[in-house]
C-alpha cells in the first residue's frame, strides 16, 4: 500500500520567528492601543486574524474601526504588551506567566483568546501563588466566582488555606483602602462557597 503524499509542504516553523520580528518592529504599525497611559503600536491585520475581540471591533461600525488610536480599558500596559506578544508569536516566557499569569488569564478571557486562556489556566493550576490567587478572586469577582471552574475552586481553596498570607498582599491592601465594603463582600462570598 502506497503512503499518501501530503497535500502541502509545511514551513510554518519559521512563522513564529518572523512574526516576532514584526512584533519587535511595530513602529510600522497602523493602530495604537492605549493602556495604562502607554501607547502600543500594532498591525490591524494581525490583531484581526489572531484576536476575536479586535476582529469584531475593527469589522463593525464601532468608532475604533476607523481610528488609529484605541483605548483599552481594564488592562494594564505591561499585560497588554505581553498579550500583544502572544498575539504575534503564540508564546510567552515562564517568567511572564509567573509574574502575570492571572492578569493574562483575565485578559485572554476578555479578548477571546482561548489558547492563552487555557494555557494560563493550566499554568496557574500547577503554580498557584498568593499574587495570582488574589488577582483571580478580586478581578474575577463576581462572575468568575460564580462559574466555579477548576481554577477558581483551587484559588478559593488556596485563599481559605493561606488567608493570612493573602491579606498581606499589595492587591488585597490596596482594595481594602479603596473599597473596604467590596473586600468584605468578596471575603464573605469566598468563605460561603461550597467547594
Amino acid at each position: 500500500m502506497e503512503k499518501a503524499l501530503p497535500t502541502y509542504v509545511d514551513y510554518s516553523s519559521s512563522l513564529s520567528k518572523d512574526y516576532e520580528v514584526l512584533f519587535d518592529r511595530r513602529q510600522d504599525g497602523d493602530v495604537v492601543l492605549i493602556a495604562g497611559g502607554r501607547e502600543h503600536k500594532a498591525h490591524k491585520p494581525i490583531l484581526i486574524a489572531r484576536c476575536p475581540y479586535f476582529a469584531k471591533m475593527f469589522a463593525t461600525d464601532m468608532r475604533e474601526t476607523n481610528s488609529e488610536r484605541v483605548p483599552i480599558e481594564d488592562i494594564g500596559s505591561e499585560v497588554l504588551e505581553q498579550l500583544l506578544h502572544f498575539i504575534y508569536t503564540g508564546k510567552l516566557t515562564v517568567a511572564t506567566m509567573e509574574s502575570m499569569g492571572a492578569e493574562l488569564y483575565i485578559a485572554a478571557d476578555k479578548f477571546g483568546i482561548m489558547e492563552l486562556k487555557t494555557g494560563s489556566e493550566t499554568f496557574m493550576l500547577r503554580h498557584l501563588s498568593p499574587h495570582n490567587c488574589v488577582v483571580l478572586i478580586l478581578h474575577g469577582y463576581p462572575s468568575n466566582l460564580d462559574t466555579q471552574t477548576e481554577l477558581i475552586v483551587k484559588a478559593v481553596k488556596f485563599f481559605r488555606r493561606f488567608f493570612n498570607l493573602i491579606m498581606s498582599t499589595e492587591e488585597w491592601n490596596a482594595l481594602g483602602k479603596k473599597d473596604p465594603a467590596s473586600l468584605l463582600e468578596i471575603q464573605k462570598k469566598v468563605f460561603d462557597l461550597k467547594c
